[in-house]
Formats: C-alpha cells, structure tokens, sequence
C-alpha cells in the first residue's frame, strides 16, 4: 500500500509537475502579504456574512492562493491516476502482487495526499518566510495554526478526486470532479440563504433544497474565521475524517466490483 503511495508521490520529480511545484512557491512569495481573506470580501456580502467571525483568527488570502494550487493538483493527478494504471495495463501488474484493491486504492488515495501535503506546506513554509524578511515580524503561533487547519479540506477533496476516478476515465474523472467541486461550493451557501428568506417561503423550500445540500461537502466550513483551540477545530476535523471515509467507502465499492482488464 505504502510502495503504491510512493508512485504517486514521486511524480514530483516530472517536470510538469516541478514547474508546477516552483511556480507555486512564487506566487506564495508574491501573495504573501495580501491581507486576510474575510478582508478582501465586500461588507455585507453574502461571502462576507460566511467567511467572518467577530472571534477567532482569519484565514491569509496567501493561504488560500497555496490551497487552490494544490487543488489542481489534486483534481489532476487524483482524477488520473486509476484511470491510466487501467488504460495501460499497469493495475494488471500491480494486482499480480499479493495486494488487494483496497489496498489499491488507500495506497492511491494516501499517495495524492502526501503529494498535496508537500505542495500544501512547503507554500505555507513559503509564506511565513516571506512574511518575515518583508516586515521582520513572525505571525503569531495561533495564526500559524489556522492556517495549516486548511490541510483537513484536502482530505475530502483528494477522498473525492480519487473515487470519482474509480467510475469515469482520465478526463471526464477531471472534468465531473471539478464540476462538483463547484456545486459544492454554491451548495455551501444555502443555509444561509434559507436563514435570510422569510419564515413563510423558508419553510416552503427548506425541506427539499437541503435534500440536495447533504450531497454535496461543505468546504467554506474550513475557510470561516475561527479559533485554533475549542469544539470547532474538533468538529472540522470530525467534518473532514467522516467525509473522507464516506468517500473512500463509495470507492472501495465500485473497485471491488470493477472489471479491472
């Protein structure tokens, strides 16, 4: 399971992806003192009513530049990465050893999450770093923390990548996944928007667009202003491990019972 996940990992080493990796660390260098993300968000904004808090700590536009390049690299290299080991033939070698598929796959899907956990932190390290030889100042440790309690959204994302891959090739894995991704996000609002409709007209609609809301995972949970310490990172990370298995269940599912030839 372990050697599965190093495959993954080592596409680093590929030019595409070095490139990518490098031109990360620059726009993090360059976008390392934006101001916070609640900030950038125009006041009463239904963005700006999600995203801020009157307590806690508010997540870095710099951070949320490092997590949407590492998103691409999730959706791309999760969305392929079963799909070609099937088109080429590679899985047929791969099971000849004595492996299972859901070995297979947690390999898979541990792979492309150390993969994003480089890209995740080395562009925060980045970050920090440019924060400091700019204003000789270090943030704080509790803003440092918020920051890299954005790592519990990849684990749903990278969950979610790899089990579309397990149902559609290469391409249109990429293709369904981002799209989702981009229901999800509009889906992420809909509490509040039942909450500013009137009581009458709430309770009308309520009952059935939150049949579609539980289909989708809520990712601006992660982003709200919060604090570090307290029920509310128990519960993200509770939110994101419960996620990730459902995800991971659907997956073990489908490559259990895929004909893999």
């Amino acid at each position: 399971m372990f050697a599965i996940a190093e495959l993954s990992i080592k596409k680093l080493k590929e030019p595409a992806f070095f490139i990518m990796f490098l031109t990360a660390l620059l726009l993090s260098y360059m976008f390392s003192e934006v101001d916070p993300l609640s900030d950038q968000t125009a006041a009463g904004s239904l963005l700006s009513q999600v995203l801020k808090s009157d307590r806690g700590y508010s997540l870095l536009t710099s951070s949320f530049f490092a997590f949407t390049i590492t998103v691409i690299i999730a959706v791309f290299t999760g969305a392929t990465d079963i799909p070609r080991d099937i088109e080429s033939r590679m899985i047929m070698l791969i099971m000849s050893k004595p492996l299972k598929k859901t070995e297979y796959l947690m390999g898979k899907f541990l792979g492309i999450l150390g993969l994003c956990a480089i890209f995740f932190f080395s562009t925060e390290f980045v970050i920090l770093i440019a924060h400091y030889i700019k204003t000789h100042e270090m943030y704080s440790f509790m803003v440092i923390v918020r920051q890299f309690y954005l790592f519990l959204a990849l684990l749903p994302l990278c969950a979610l990548s790899v089990t579309v891959s397990c149902f559609l090739p290469d391409l249109s894995a990429m293709i369904i996944t981002a799209v989702y991704l981009l229901f999800s996000i509009s889906f992420s609002t809909v509490p509040l928007l039942v909450a500013m409709l009137p009581s009458g007209l709430a309770g009308a609609f309520e009952s059935y667009i939150f049949v579609f809301y539980y289909f989708f995972p809520n990712f601006v949970y992660f982003f709200q202003t919060c604090h570090v310490v307290g029920i509310v990172p128990l519960f993200l990370l509770i939110y994101a491990l419960s996620s990730t298995l459902i995800l991971l269940a659907i997956a073990n599912v489908r490559i259990r019972t895929r004909d893999l030839i």
